[in-house]
């Protein structure tokens, strides 16, 4: 009779079917949830159902493990006071890119210094002809290498020092001056220029460089190109950490300590530098927000070697009811695959990643997770859960079917009721383990058929109206308990 009415009336069918059922959730929902009832054979053969606390959360027999304690705030600072591999610091601080060491310069080819100035592209040249003002004047160097003068048109400079461009530049004028005088006179060597970012108080420690390069932390390269030579007489910040300084070569990173270099005197830091080169020197501290089931959550400022394990013991570690498997931390929109769980739990050192400045880490509450179990279940309701939970340990929380279920056409929709994702579950298939069980995730919505609904997707828009009234309710009745 219901496939005739479903053929003849699809939204007529629908309603017959979940008005029932929402009655049936209303009133469960109105009821706490009691002890679970026997398993049926063909679920769990010779297991009794879960057994639940007062607050209704799943408890383990007796004869199951007990999860591992969280660590408090002092075995957090124990863990975190191991020395940390300078290697390991690196390649996690500089992840994704290439890491030359100054002691490795040499090997990578890298440790040329500077030649003698030759013109390049983007240098301002004034070319002074004696006695011809009209020939006078300043030229920029084309990036192609090239100068457009007046009268002899182009003419190849990059490359050529200033002394062989005078001589180039007499030979072709003689063609129109009698017995020319050049000069050639460098303005700006744009091809030589460095740049200097990060906590700097001052670039002015060079008198040649202009106050347009200057404001975006420009320096003309100087002297043998050294480090030191480049950085004399320039002011850092407060903030600024120089053990933490790099110098940014096009594709590569090459960590210099310049605190050991100025204050230590080790030459070793003291490399050679290269036009375009870029010296970075970062702030002392990061910014980075701890939030969720923590015991002091908040912004903490942080060292810059510091990692996730300090900041949670900066935070006062998680407390009882943190949920390390939903824990995560993000990074630029990003969430980072870090497992909270094998961090604290069985110590693995892997997951202490290194943080970045306004990093956000999150530790969720695990009385916040729950699942709704609707549908032709013994007792629909709400399934709150501290560790994870399996489709089968979700019915057995509520009793498991009734006698009008139909085990083959079980749905799990996740996502929000808005866009939802639905799975179709075999039960039978995951207990004979043709099947995998389905970890449930917080919020996920278990609905239990009375019969086959054919195409999910077809009447999926009749139901989900339905499910979000049920859950409404019964999460409104729960805060009323």
């Amino acid at each position: 009779m219901i496939f005739r009415l479903w053929m003849e009336d699809p939204m007529k069918t629908a309603n017959y079917a979940v008005l029932p059922l929402l009655c049936s959730v209303l009133l469960s929902a109105c009821q706490p949830l009691r002890g679970s009832v026997p398993t049926p054979d063909f679920v769990r053969p010779q297991q009794a159902a879960a057994q639940r606390d007062q607050q209704g959360y799943v408890v383990r027999p007796a004869e199951e493990q007990a999860p591992d304690m969280v660590p408090g705030q002092e075995t957090l600072s124990n863990v975190t006071s191991e020395v940390f591999d300078e290697r390991a610091y690196i390649q996690q601080r500089f992840a994704g890119k290439k890491v030359v060491l100054p002691s490795e310069l040499k090997a990578e080819g890298l440790t040329a210094r500077p030649t003698a100035y030759t013109i390049g592209p983007e240098d301002i040249l004034r070319i002074f002809v004696w006695q011809n003002p009209d020939l006078s004047g300043e030229t920029v160097v084309q990036p192609d290498g090239n100068i457009f003068l007046p009268l002899v048109g182009e003419v190849q400079a990059s490359g050529l020092t200033v002394n062989a461009l005078q001589q180039k530049l007499t030979a072709v004028y003689r063609e129109f001056v009698s017995n020319p005088q050049i000069a050639v006179m460098p303005l700006q060597l744009n091809s030589r220029r460095i740049f200097l970012l990060g906590q700097i108080a001052r670039t002015t420690g060079q008198m040649s460089q202009t106050e347009e390069l200057a404001k975006v932390g420009g320096l003309f390269l100087r002297g043998n190109g050294t480090l030191l030579e480049n950085i004399a007489g320039i002011e850092f910040l407060p903030t600024a950490d120089l053990k933490e300084a790099f110098v940014t070569r096009q594709d590569i990173i090459i960590p210099v300590n310049l605190e050991s270099l100025i204050k230590g005197g080790d030459l070793s830091q003291n490399i050679h530098l290269q036009p375009g080169d870029t010296i970075v020197v970062p702030a002392a501290t990061k910014d980075v927000l701890v939030l969720g089931a923590v015991k002091n959550p908040g912004r903490f400022n942080l060292k810059q070697r510091d990692t996730l394990l300090v900041a949670l013991a900066v935070a006062g570690g998680p407390t009882e009811n943190a949920d390390l498997l939903q824990a995560y931390v993000t990074r630029d929109a990003s969430v980072l695959p870090v497992n909270f769980k094998r961090l604290l739990i069985a110590r693995d050192i892997n997951q202490n990643i290194l943080l970045k400045d306004q990093d956000f880490i999150y530790v969720p509450d695990v009385r916040d997770n729950r699942v709704f179990v609707l549908g032709e279940v013994v007792r629909p309701g709400v399934v709150p859960f501290r560790e994870e939970l399996h489709i089968i340990e979700a019915l057995a929380s509520v009793g498991y079917f009734t006698d009008r279920a139909q085990p083959k056409e079980v749905y799990v929709v996740r996502g929000g009721l808005k866009q939802p994702q639905v799975v179709r579950l075999d039960i039978k298939e995951i207990v004979q383990g043709k099947q995998k069980a389905l970890p449930l995730q917080r919020d996920d919505i278990v609905y239990v058929s009375r019969s086959a609904l054919g195409n999910w997707n077809r009447v999926a828009s009749l139901l989900l109206p339905s499910f979000q009234t049920a859950v409404t309710t019964l999460l409104a009745t729960q805060a009323l308990r």
